[in-house]
């Protein structure tokens, strides 16, 4: 479908036609623009505000993505360092980054919860694998090559009677009882295929599929809940702490896979039933019961942004031009420094809907700079 450009501004256009599609270059991304400005330092810490002004692996991986996109050489070149040296004990060759840094109870500032989150390690791997094959940076790549190894040894564990998957961290999702606690958003799909072309003796295409049969099990609805348990036999069944609970964490596995390429042959149907709900609801909810189709709340305009890739590629053109309509209004009220998270996600949906970047095959990022089509100043 023809797209429309959302909360583009203070931007130099020109036109390029391409393969029969208008490309809309412009010298930066103010969106990422506004983001460094308001929440990340000169040194390159990003900071959540909402959060006691905590920073996170996730914030720190999400951010050099987005500068990635951006063309953004020297910002994410000094998002890397902060995170290697703050959380990683100054080396992410030999140690997975710390999850969260903040201040302590003694008023001292540094790590508070040593335990690394995958998810993020993923995305700081994914990043540093696609700027060393962009920016033609060997260093870059061999410090992916060794965080992918590194997860491969402390954050991979093999499911019965389905294969290979990801734990959300090395510690305490491996319960006593048997089994484990997973997240569904920590597993985006281009990430573990890009990983299994760099690495194909690795577990990734493996995992792929573990991420789907498993998935598929925990959303009998085409629901997404936050998290699911799987029992030491291998059976998939409600995640014992928040229930069947899908919010803040699973609207990411819909932007995952809307952000999938089309000719990709991940399997589509656990993720289908949001639509639906969608269309009788007619707005987004915050929170909903992924076992009995319930909702509460209507969510935040992150979720809206979101979503916009998820309803692109199921052609649901309505859904899609309500829900833009309402980013737009609602992102120009946003307060500069207000909810990291949603911003994220705004960043997320919104870079992808104005063509600043697209996943290609094998998981590959595209970015517009990449392209030749306009001028980057950076």
């Amino acid at each position: 479908m023809k797209k429309t450009a959302v909360a583009i501004s203070t931007a130099t256009a020109v036109s390029l036609f391409v393969g029969g599609v208008w490309w809309y270059c412009f010298k930066e991304w103010a969106a990422w623009q506004d983001f460094a400005v308001n929440f990340v330092q000169e040194d390159g810490r990003v900071i959540d505000f909402a959060a006691g002004d905590r920073s996170t692996s996730e914030g720190q991986a999400y951010a050099m993505f987005f500068a990635l996109v951006a063309g953004d050489k020297q910002r994410f070149e000094k998002l890397l360092r902060w995170t290697q040296d703050n959380l990683a004990q100054g080396d992410l060759h030999e140690n997975l980054p710390a999850w969260k840094w903040g201040q302590r109870s003694d008023g001292e500032w540094g790590v508070i919860d040593p335990n690394p989150a995958s998810d993020a390690d993923l995305w700081i791997a994914y990043s540093l694998l696609e700027a060393g094959r962009l920016w033609h940076r060997d260093d870059y790549t061999q410090l992916a090559s060794a965080l992918i190894e590194l997860i491969k040894a402390r954050e991979v564990v093999n499911v019965p009677n389905a294969g290979p998957m990801l734990l959300p961290a090395p510690h305490g999702f491996t319960l006593e009882e048997g089994g484990w606690r997973f997240n569904p958003s920590y597993v985006p799909g281009f990430i573990v295929a890009r990983f299994a072309q760099h690495d194909p003796d690795g577990p990734w295409r493996e995992m792929q599929t573990t991420a789907h049969t498993l998935l598929k099990q925990a959303a009998p609805l085409g629901l997404v809940p936050d998290w699911y348990k799987v029992t030491a036999e291998g059976r998939v069944v409600v995640d014992p702490e928040t229930g069947p609970l899908g919010s803040y964490e699973a609207i990411r596995a819909y932007l995952w896979a809307g952000l999938w390429p089309e000719y990709a042959s991940d399997p589509w149907t656990p993720l289908q039933g949001l639509l639906e709900m969608l269309k009788t609801n007619g707005q987004v909810p915050e929170r909903i019961n992924t076992r009995t189709g319930e909702v509460e709340n209507q969510a935040p305009v992150g979720f809206a942004g979101a979503l916009l890739p998820y309803l692109d590629r199921l052609e649901d053109n309505t859904m899609e031009q309500a829900l833009s309509a309402r980013f737009v209004q609602e992102t120009a009220n946003l307060d500069p420094r207000d909810d990291y998270y949603d911003r994220v996600l705004i960043l997320f949906g919104s870079g992808w809907f104005n063509e600043r970047y697209r996943i290609v095959e094998h998981g590959k990022t595209s970015t517009r700079w990449s392209w030749n089509c306009c001028e980057i100043l950076h």
